[in-house]
């Protein structure tokens, strides 16, 4: 997902073909379409003119998400730095889950947080 939004924001917009979405030129997927559609009902792109264009909210979502991914956080077995191996946020909440992967043992580590909602009025 966050490779998707870095894509949408950096080219301007994603083509669908098939079942996935590809940056513009692009021969390697970003993500599928049912991810895309998941997007889609957050509010984190838009469909238009047959492009996915990635939203404000979408842009913060990604800042949000870049931000969160570049903390250095440690295994809690063996202290050696983790990465960010998958993001998940819930369909209509504003919940985000992180799953982490330890780079030596592979112990794998949650981290939940509460993304803020911008309202748009």
């Amino acid at each position: 997902m966050l490779r998707a939004l870095r894509q949408a924001k950096l080219y301007g917009h994603l083509v669908a073909r098939g079942n996935r979405l590809y940056h513009p030129g692009g021969n390697e997927p970003v993500c599928s379409l049912q991810m895309a559609q998941g997007m889609l009902r957050s509010g984190w792109l838009i469909f238009q003119d047959g492009k996915y264009k990635i939203t404000t909210e979408g842009q913060q979502a990604n800042d949000y998400e870049e931000r969160q991914s570049q903390q250095h956080r440690r295994c809690p077995s063996c202290g050696v730095l983790i990465r960010l191996k998958k993001t998940l946020r819930l369909s209509g909440s504003s919940r985000t889950f992180r799953l982490y992967e330890c780079r030596r043992c592979g112990a794998h580590t949650w981290d939940e947080t509460a993304a803020t909602r911008v309202e748009s009025g």
